[in-house]
């Protein structure tokens, strides 16, 4: 059964890891200022999803996108660092236990398991290698020019 639900779902046609500096809890304050909390922005079916998970609750709201809509540079201009990811369905196996935090909530979405990968700065370092080592980044990232 969960074969088949998988097999009908389109993968994202491109997403995007945004990174906020703004928090409500104080201990957050600690972080990388600009790098307090991610959430993600994922391009499906002519709608972007939003999904950010945070502490009480995880919203995930949908928008209609407008074909020549830059959601990364809107989302740049209201202050956020924004980067583009690729969703890798490829492993099958379990993503390493960890406390769930945005940082984790988003590293599932994208299929990473790295361990190391704890804040949301950490995340930010490990996306920019990543996208570094794609060749074609307007084409496997979906950049919206």
């Amino acid at each position: 059964m969960k074969q088949a639900i998988r097999s009908n779902v389109a993968k994202p046609e491109c997403a995007y890891v945004v990174f906020s500096g703004r928090s409500d809890l104080p201990w957050l304050r600690l972080l990388k200022p600009g790098f307090r909390h991610c959430f993600l922005a994922m391009r499906q079916q002519g709608c972007w999803v939003l999904y950010e998970p945070m502490s009480n609750r995880t919203e995930i709201s949908i928008a209609a996108a407008d074909d020549g809509q830059d959601i990364a540079g809107w989302m740049r201009q209201m202050g956020f660092t924004v980067l583009p990811a690729v969703i890798s369905r490829e492993s099958n196996r379990p993503a390493p236990w960890g406390p769930f935090t945005c940082v984790e909530a988003v590293k599932r979405v994208l299929g990473i398991h790295r361990r190391g990968i704890l804040t949301p700065w950490h995340l930010h370092c490990f996306l920019r290698e990543q996208n570094m080592k794609i060749v074609d980044k307007d084409e496997k990232l979906g950049y919206i020019s």
